[in-house]
């Protein structure tokens, strides 16, 4: 359904424009667009059911940057992308109303932000950039996406003890900040080995 409608509408725009477009352009654009529209729908609506927009929102963020930064596996599918992202955004808001109240520099504050920053450097220096499907990378790129990495790595732990710091984990930009933060966590837990192979396996994606 989707194809045909950003058919229709590659062909509309195309005989409507004043300059000449690429139908097969405008329409992967359109689908793109469609598509990106649907989920965003969904997760506007998850994040109103749930009253929690600025923390949806700050787990978004924070897992997207990581995603753009150290790459990842997709979803072979549309459908199979929205059931993905759509569970990692209720995986997000379960582990931020968790983590929000932790006191950052009690005993499980301490233990989440030392795991975490192990865990960040591990996957960092031995599998960023994560590789998919035929896709190649040249050692400049490969050498950027680590340096980003531990910056954004870096970052984010900083962001935590902050937090900590200024007593401010009831306001509303601490918990948007937090939620970015247990977002960004999110997408480095899921570019450890034995996630990546399961999601492989449920794609049934070839093994790197």
């Amino acid at each position: 359904m989707l194809a045909e409608w950003s058919n229709r509408g590659a062909k509309y725009i195309a005989e409507k424009a004043d300059k000449q477009f690429h139908v097969d352009v405008l329409q992967f654009g359109l689908h793109i667009f469609l598509q990106s529209c649907i989920k965003g729908a969904i997760w506007l609506g998850l994040a109103l059911i749930f009253n929690a927009l600025s923390v949806l929102g700050g787990v978004m963020l924070g897992y997207a940057i990581t995603r753009a930064i150290t790459g990842g596996v997709h979803a072979q599918t549309f459908v199979r992308c929205v059931v993905w992202s759509t569970g990692t955004m209720l995986l997000g808001l379960g582990i931020t109303r968790i983590l929000i109240p932790v006191e950052r520099f009690g005993v499980i504050g301490i233990l989440v932000m030392l795991s975490v920053g192990i865990m960040g450097c591990w996957i960092t220096f031995f599998h960023v950039p994560i590789r998919w499907g035929k896709r190649k990378y040249t050692s400049r790129r490969i050498e950027m996406s680590k340096g980003l990495s531990y910056g954004w790595l870096m970052i984010t732990l900083f962001t935590w003890v902050a937090i900590g710091l200024l007593h401010v984990n009831e306001s509303q930009c601490a918990a948007f900040l937090s939620a970015a933060v247990i977002g960004a966590w999110i997408a480095y837990g899921f570019n450890l080995s034995f996630v990546r192979r399961f999601i492989l396996w449920v794609e049934k994606e070839k093994i790197k």
